[in-house]
């Protein structure tokens, strides 16, 4: 039980790490030249459905069915390249998305092309963008990560407390009697030691009996003649 549980810690300890990792990519440059969005809207359904978390990355140029994000404003726009005009840097795209029905009123300049979609997570966009609003970082990061925290701080403090008493039962260990012989030595010492200290009988503490202030003794010869002298008289 002990082990079903420390995988399932792992497994969403790895999770949570993950998901910060994500979110903080939403926010900073990624190594390797890539960015990461939300699609806010269904007009790339069904390939890229509403929701979806998408990985970017820019190119020179970009090619007719590439699915591109531009900027569009302070937002930005995931459609399908359905035409192409020039080349290099100097290219323009019309573009359209799969869900509607015409393309886009405006053709694109390769400047206002952020990159092109690798792959994208379907409906991981949502809980990431609910974590980069106020309500949903303090839920979906703070606390969870608060809490890993303080369970790594708490395992790092026993393991601490373990070695101490483990080094502790050491040099008691050391300390005391090696072997049983050295002990039943020590004690026979201890109790010799005490009967030394003992005071002997007929003391103020230790008054004789009666059979130790008395010694009875059976007439002899020379009280048997005494006795004989006195009837003689």
């Amino acid at each position: 039980m002990k082990k079903v549980f420390k995988i399932g810690y792992n497994l969403i300890l790895a999770v949570l790490f993950l998901f910060l990792l994500v979110v903080a990519g939403t926010f900073l440059p990624i190594p390797g030249n890539y960015k990461i969005f939300t699609v806010q809207s269904g007009s790339m359904e069904p390939k890229v459905p509403m929701g979806s978390l998408i990985f970017v990355k820019s190119a020179p140029e970009y090619g007719v069915g590439d699915v591109i994000t531009i900027k569009a404003g302070r937002n930005t726009v995931t459609h399908r390249v359905v035409e192409k005009k020039g080349s290099g840097g100097e290219a323009t795209y019309r573009t359209k998305g799969d869900a509607n029905e015409e393309a886009d009123p405006e053709e694109t300049s390769g400047q206002n092309v952020v990159g092109k979609t690798i792959f994208n997570l379907p409906y991981v966009g949502y809980p990431i963008g609910y974590a980069r609003t106020k309500t949903g970082f303090i839920l979906l990061v703070i606390i969870p990560a608060t809490i890993i925290i303080y369970e790594e701080l708490y395992k790092i403090k026993e393991e601490i407390t373990k070695k101490w008493r483990s080094r502790r039962e050491k040099k008691e260990k050391q300390a005391a009697p090696e072997n049983v012989e050295d002990r039943i030595r020590i004690i026979e010492e201890e109790s010799l030691g005490a009967g030394l200290h003992a005071e002997a009988p007929g003391t103020k503490d230790h008054p004789q009996a009666p059979s130790e202030q008395f010694v009875r003794r059976s007439p002899g010869r020379d009280d048997q003649n005494q006795i004989k002298r006195r009837k003689i008289i």
